[in-house]
């Protein structure tokens, strides 16, 4: 028997997860992906606000399991923030940010496991 699909509902800064949990986020939802049970979100960040690692991992009971690892590359300039998902696998999301740094990060932990210019 196949388990069925678990989905999460987003409107503005709230996750509800497929349990019913709601969570609240500091920011409005930019970009989503739900990779098995896992849904990575990107914040959006306004301008004026600072938050480069704006990039979380929220489990199927409405947890936020990680927040992207800091970089250099991108932890200094507040214009550095993530801006969307390129691609992704069972292991890996790729994520672009607004310089052109594109970052390849570990679905377990948050972790950026390899990091380059897309320009």
């Amino acid at each position: 028997m196949t388990k069925p699909s678990t989905k999460f509902s987003i409107q503005g800064c709230a996750v509800e997860a497929p349990n019913g949990k709601s969570l609240a986020l500091a920011h409005d939802i930019k970009d989503t992906v739900q990779i098995g049970n896992l849904l990575i979100v990107i914040l959006h960040v306004p301008e004026g606000a600072t938050l480069t690692e704006n990039v979380f991992a929220i489990s199927e009971t409405g947890q936020i399991l990680w927040q992207i690892e800091r970089i250099n590359e991108t932890s200094f300039n507040p214009q550095d923030r993530y801006l969307g998902i390129v691609t992704h696998d069972q292991d890996t999301v790729t994520i672009g940010n607004w310089n052109g740094m594109v970052v390849d990060v570990d679905l377990r932990n948050g972790r950026v496991k390899a990091k380059g210019l897309l320009k």
